[in-house]
């Protein structure tokens, strides 16, 4: 998205009072429609007119945060610790799955595999999601780390498919022989792919994480985000919205406070100092 069309989105939705609502390919570009349906119930509850915007990788979702073209976003819990102060986010929601706030970074292979862990796939093609994510890229590089491995050295090969669906393809079809994916949305996509949920295996689930956060421009209105927060936090009691969550593989949101992200924000840390210190 170049420049020019960024400062012609912010003039317009500031022209005509709308809430940029931004959605991640990497995280959720696999069920287009029910995204659709979802900025239209938000709409609809919220009173608010709202613009969906899809952004190829989390670290232009962070630049449109930061530039304010977007005023609400569904981030990776990494990207959002790496942003919060420079973007000036606030927590809106986070999804509630099996009952908490949390989710995994699952490693996952074809059934053939015999691996039993990350470690277990030296010398091997690997796809990470998104250099910021963290189930996809912060958690299996630090499970590394922390059992002295250099993350760099590690695997024959690693590429970036940009789209935790993306990975599990690339996995499904021995384009790669791993992946990190957020458990979200893998356990989602087998649910409703049946075919490739049997060409492969959870090896290793790390975590549990707190659940990646639905944040807010803190210089959004407190009208707004009160009503967006509302609208969110209510969907599990409405038909209609609990059967865009069940799309979707999330209970009901939730508020959580912003410290529930430190341990996230400690890995983050551990790979920098790890990354200088291996130069």
């Amino acid at each position: 998205m170049g420049r020019v069309v960024l400062i012609f989105l912010i003039i317009i939705s500031a022209a005509f009072g709308e809430v940029v609502f931004g959605i991640s390919s990497v995280a959720m570009k696999d069920d287009i429609v029910t995204i659709e349906k979802w900025r239209q119930y938000l709409s609809l509850k919220s009173g608010e007119k709202i613009r969906l915007i899809f952004t190829k990788s989390y670290d232009e979702m962070r630049s449109l945060l930061e530039s304010g073209a977007i005023d609400i976003a569904y981030l990776c819990g990494a990207t959002y610790v790496e942003s919060r102060q420079s973007a000036k986010l606030d927590i809106l929601a986070v999804p509630v799955v099996a009952g908490a706030p949390y989710y995994f970074s699952y490693v996952i292979a074809r059934n053939d595999c015999d691996c039993h862990s990350i470690l277990d796939f030296k010398d091997k093609t690997y796809a990470y999601s998104d250099p910021k994510s963290n189930s996809g890229s912060i958690v299996p590089q630090y499970e590394l780390l922390k059992h002295g491995i250099n993350p760099r050295y590690f695997f024959n090969k690693t590429i970036t498919t940009y789209d935790h669906a993306e990975s599990i393809h690339a996995v499904a079809v021995g384009f790669v022989d791993g992946a990190s994916v957020d458990s979200i949305v893998y356990d989602a996509f087998v649910m409703f792919n049946p075919d490739i949920a049997k060409k492969i295996k959870i090896v290793q689930k790390m975590g549990p994480f707190p659940s990646t956060p639905l944040v807010v421009r803190r210089a959004l209105s407190k009208d707004k985000k009160k009503a967006l927060r509302l609208a969110v936090t209510a969907m599990h009691s409405d038909p209609v919205g609990k059967k865009i969550l069940f799309r979707l593989g999330i209970e009901r949101f939730d508020y959580r406070p912003p410290y529930d992200y430190t341990p996230i924000a400690k890995m983050i840390n551990s790979l920098k100092k790890a990354s200088h210190a291996y130069r």
